[in-house]
C-alpha cells in the first residue's frame, strides 16, 4: 500500500485533474489483468467533474473514455481502466469513495476474433509470440479494418491509442484456429502453447507515451 498520485486522462492524454489518495493498492500482471484501487476522499474526487455531479455516480459508456495513471516520485507505476467508483461514509462526518481500475491489459477483453473460420486473420500458422502479435493488430490495431464479412470498418480500429511491437518470432511456432474466440483468451491460449513447448512467453499492454503498446 502506498500514498500515490492519480492523474486522470482521456485516451488521448487530455488532463483532467490530478487526485492524491489517501491509499492505493495495485498490481501490474503481464499475461492477466490488474487491477487498482484507490481510496480518496470526496472533496478529492470533486477535482474530477465526471466522477461525480454531486449525487450520483456518472461512468462513461465507452470503456476507454478514462484512464487513472498511478504516480510516484515522477515515474509511472500503473495505467489502466475506470471501471467503477463507489461511495460510502467515513463515520467523521464526511464521506470518501473508491475507484476501482483495471489495467490496459483489460483492453484486450473487449474484442473477439470477429473472422470467418477458415480465413488467414483466423486461422494461423507461426511463432506464437507474433501470433499473438498478428490478431491484436487484426482485432485492435491497424489491421482491424475488414469486418466479419470482408467489409471495409473502422469500428474496431483502435490503432490510434494502441500500438503493437515488432515481432520476434522468439516463441516455438504452433497452429491457431480463433474464430469467434475473445481476443484475450486467444492470446493466452497461445501463451500456454508456447509454455507447453518451453519458451517463457510472457505478454501485456503497457503505458507508452499517450498510448497502449502490446509487448512480448
Amino acid at each position: 500500500m502506498a500514498t500515490l498520485e492519480m492523474i486522470i486522462t482521456n485516451p488521448s492524454g487530455s488532463r483532467f485533474g490530478q487526485i492524491t489518495a489517501a491509499e492505493i493498492e495495485y498490481s501490474n500482471v503481464l499475461g492477466a489483468i490488474g487491477y487498482a484501487q484507490a481510496k480518496v476522499d470526496t472533496q478529492q474526487v470533486g477535482k474530477i467533474g465526471f466522477l461525480a455531479d454531486g449525487v450520483n455516480t456518472y461512468l462513461p459508456a465507452n470503456l476507454y473514455d478514462w484512464r487513472a495513471r498511478i504516480t510516484y516520485l515522477g515515474a509511472t507505476d500503473f495505467v489502466g481502466v475506470v471501471r467503477r467508483v463507489e461511495y460510502g461514509d467515513n463515520g467523521r462526518g464526511g464521506s470518501y469513495a473508491i475507484l476501482d481500475v483495471a489495467d490496459l491489459n483489460v483492453l484486450l477483453e473487449s474484442r473477439v476474433v470477429a473472422y470467418r473460420a477458415g480465413s488467414a486473420q483466423a486461422d494461423k500458422t507461426g511463432a506464437a509470440d507474433d501470433l499473438i502479435k498478428a490478431y491484436v493488430r487484426e482485432n485492435l490495431g491497424t489491421l482491424s479494418t475488414p469486418d466479419y464479412d470482408g467489409n471495409a470498418t473502422t469500428a474496431r480500429d483502435a490503432s490510434a491509442w494502441l500500438t503493437v511491437a515488432s515481432d520476434q518470432a522468439a516463441a516455438a511456432s504452433v497452429e491457431w484456429k480463433a474464430s469467434g474466440a475473445g481476443l484475450l483468451e486467444t492470446i493466452q491460449g497461445l501463451q500456454k502453447a508456447a509454455i507447453a513447448a518451453g519458451n517463457d512467453l510472457l505478454f501485456g499492454l503497457r503505458y507508452s507515451g499517450n498510448t497502449a503498446m502490446l509487448i512480448t
